[in-house]
């Protein structure tokens, strides 16, 4: 899975878990407290295991300069 923060913006997240669902009901955890690279402006991947997902959610926990928000650019899912 791969995240781009979103460019020339300082507060972007910094930490997330990301969750998965097979039926849109139950949610497992695949990554947890998971850390974005402030400097990097490319897209950063996550690897999780290869599995059948029909949905997946990102918690963004906090960002880097302690806003009341923040934000994402792009969410890339490959699949195998």
């Amino acid at each position: 899975m791969g995240l781009t923060r979103r460019q020339n913006n300082s507060n972007g997240f910094k930490t997330f878990d990301i969750e998965g669902s097979k039926d849109g009901k139950t949610w497992v955890t695949l990554l947890k407290d998971q850390e974005m690279d402030r400097e990097e402006l490319e897209s950063q991947i996550f690897p999780i295991q290869p599995q059948y997902l029909k949905q997946i959610k990102i918690t963004m926990k906090d960002n880097f300069n302690n806003q009341a928000s923040t934000h994402l650019a792009e969410i890339d899912v490959f699949g195998y």
